[in-house]
């Protein structure tokens, strides 16, 4: 009679051990799946903030042909990094790097584009000093690495 006691007791301990541990195992789960969506979350806020800046570095462009398309556009080395710079009045292509954030580098390329017989732009053909194709890039770093974005279209001097 006396060992069944003992047996209960000790069926209890174990019972409460056990319990303890699918507990302890349910906590840490739904505290791994948190810290991922954690993690997911600020990669995606990081994505989106590159989205905006894309797009932006887009529009800073057309500002700053709009200000001037030979002082501004055309005077610009063909295949060289530019970067964005607001100087508190206007925004203007600089060979300075600014990094927005501390996070993200921002830059643009500017080539040249040609246009075939039909002038359609092409690969070769007639050069077309009018017209130039802009890159849009935006990189940071994300898990030791560098992520990077980048955005192609045509601005023209439509004030001439």
């Amino acid at each position: 009679m006396q060992n069944a006691k003992i047996f209960k007791k000790g069926f209890g301990i174990i019972e409460i051990v056990i319990a303890t541990s699918i507990i302890s195992i349910a906590f840490l789960a739904m505290m791994s799946t948190s810290n991922v969506s954690l993690k997911f979350s600020g990669k995606s806020a990081l994505r989106l903030k590159a989205d905006f800046l894309l797009e932006e570095g887009v529009e800073v462009v057309k500002i700053i042909r709009d200000n001037g398309w030979q002082a501004n556009i055309a005077s610009l080395t063909m295949g060289t990094n530019y970067f964005l710079e607001f100087n508190g009045t206007t925004w203007l292509a600089s060979a300075n790097n600014f990094l927005i954030d501390d996070v993200f580098e921002r830059k643009f390329i500017v080539d040249n584009v040609y246009r075939d017989i039909n002038d359609d732009i092409f690969s070769s053909g007639v050069l077309d000093p009018n017209t130039k194709k802009i890159t849009a890039y935006v990189s940071w770093p994300e898990d030791g690495s560098t992520v990077t974005k980048s955005i192609s279209f045509y601005i023209s001097d439509i004030f001439n």
